[in-house]
């Protein structure tokens, strides 16, 4: 863009304290060099992709690039699974709301626009996006696990207490809230 090599030029001129007139070198954005070497080089400026100006191109491209690899390479396949399983993408990351209030109101949202569920890949139906990604992982990874089991938990004076942890794994005898 002319204007921002414009720019360079002049504050260049300013930090070696001369005229931009008496500037002996060629000033250019990034893109006009790379375009330049290219034009030099082929005799001809690049042309773009012609998925460049379609709405749906990139995404086109990109999902085109991932099914390869999903079907030749095992391990970005496993890595490519993982993140679509743990990150499913109606979920917006917790750190983006400002206070849990806004956390739960968006929630609250998406529940009345007619997701009245949140599902998981186990079946099970979930209370948060976070249980979501948890219950994703654990069944993707084949951990055994029971969602808010009840559980009676004896006190110090003999009392029973019942609990609902939201997670309970069998095999370690453990809860996770």
């Amino acid at each position: 863009n002319k204007s921002a090599a414009d720019e360079l030029r002049t504050r260049i001129a300013r930090q070696l304290q001369i005229e931009e007139s008496a500037l002996e070198c060629r000033v250019t954005t990034f893109h006009a060099l790379g375009r330049g070497i290219i034009k030099d080089v082929e005799g001809r400026p690049p042309q773009l992709a012609n998925w460049v100006d379609h709405p749906a191109g990139e995404a086109r491209v990109i999902e085109e690039i991932i099914r390869q690899l999903v079907e030749t390479d095992p391990e970005f396949a496993r890595l490519w699974s993982d993140l679509l399983v743990v990150h499913p993408k109606a979920d917006i990351p917790t750190e983006v709301f400002d206070t849990e209030a806004d956390y739960r109101r968006y929630v609250s949202d998406r529940l009345r626009k007619g997701e009245a569920t949140i599902g998981s890949l186990a079946g099970v139906i979930v209370k948060s996006l976070q249980e979501q990604k948890i219950v994703n992982w654990l069944w993707l990874h084949s951990v055994a696990f029971e969602y808010e089991r009840q559980l009676a938990v004896e006190e110090d004076d003999g009392t029973v207490r019942h609990l609902h942890p939201d997670f309970y794994y069998p095999l370690t005898d453990t809860v996770h809230e």
